[in-house]
């Protein structure tokens, strides 16, 4: 399946005076392109980009797809809350060269959002989008979940290609998995903690912020799963779990920025309102990474 494999959502530099830094996220995402991992995410939760202008978004997508070669996948966060204004942003990706973008649930209207309102949406999305489109549910910040029955329509649009999962609900997962059988679709976990499993239950791979600090870690779990090597993979996977808990629920992206700088990436605080990693947070993301011999270069 075409968009298959372990991909990184990169973070959004932001310069001090509070700007988004185009050169330091595409510095970043050279660093990534010199790995294994099967392609880069912008634009995506880790990434801010509810905080982002629509200019800024569209700087951040051409920064860096003048460093990820063609043939490498470059997918790009493309959400609004309307379905106008999603259309647009896909286009604008589009016209920047992305592979495929991802459309996370709108969620303001929560007691709105039915699977037939999402089918509605992401149908129309689809229809209007030049590039291949992923839907993205992402239960922890919209409050509002994709239902399987949705998906099982979805699935069988031909410019719907697949789905990210960001939650540990492998109930859900599986029901993905099973609603879109047969089709050219692939679902992805984006849950560091749940990846063993996820991949266990027949996901196609993961969008993993944690891929960018262990991302031969990850590349590895990936591939022992492949080759049946289960109980292999189950100790990888609880030995990534502290790490990965840290940068997931306990911290979000404050805590992932953190990381990244402790292993010399460029990053930047975030965005207000979220506020940078507070010193003990700091400290145990450098316990984190000496505990999986990853290097710490500040």
């Amino acid at each position: 399946m075409r968009f298959a494999g372990i991909y990184h959502p990169l973070v959004t530099p932001f310069r001090p005076d509070g700007d988004a830094d185009e050169g330091a996220i595409a510095r970043n995402a050279a660093r990534y392109v010199a790995t294994g991992l099967t392609g880069l995410v912008v634009l995506g939760s880790n990434g801010e980009s509810p905080q982002l202008e629509d200019d800024e978004s569209d700087r951040i997508i051409a920064a860096v797809r003048d460093v990820v070669p063609a043939g490498r996948p470059l997918l790009a966060g493309a959400a609004r809350e309307s379905t106008r204004a999603t259309i647009a942003a896909c286009r604008r990706a589009a016209a920047l060269g992305v592979d495929a973008v991802m459309v996370r649930t709108p969620a303001f209207y929560k007691n709105m959002m039915t699977s037939e309102a999402f089918v509605q949406h992401f149908t129309a999305v689809a229809d209007g989008s030049p590039v291949p489109v992923l839907l993205y549910n992402v239960s922890m910040y919209t409050g509002v979940t994709l239902q399987a029955d949705a998906v099982a329509t979805l699935s069988r649009h031909p410019n719907i290609v697949g789905l990210k999962e960001s939650g540990n609900d492998m109930q859900l997962l599986g029901d993905y998995l099973s609603a879109s059988a047969g089709q050219e679709f692939v679902v992805l976990c984006g849950s560091a903690t749940s990846v063993f499993t996820a991949l266990a239950l027949g996901a196609h791979g993961a969008v993993l912020a944690l891929s960018g600090l262990a991302t031969e870690q990850c590349l590895a779990l990936r591939d022992l799963m492949r080759d049946g090597h289960y109980d292999e993979a189950r100790a990888l996977q609880q030995q990534l779990l502290p790490l990965g808990r840290a940068i997931g629920a306990q911290h979000g992206v404050p805590g992932l920025k953190a990381a990244l700088t402790l292993m010399g990436f460029e990053t930047g605080a975030p965005r207000l309102p979220l506020r940078p990693a507070p010193v003990a947070v700091v400290s145990q993301m450098r316990a984190h990474l000496a505990a999986l011999g990853l290097p710490v270069v500040s």
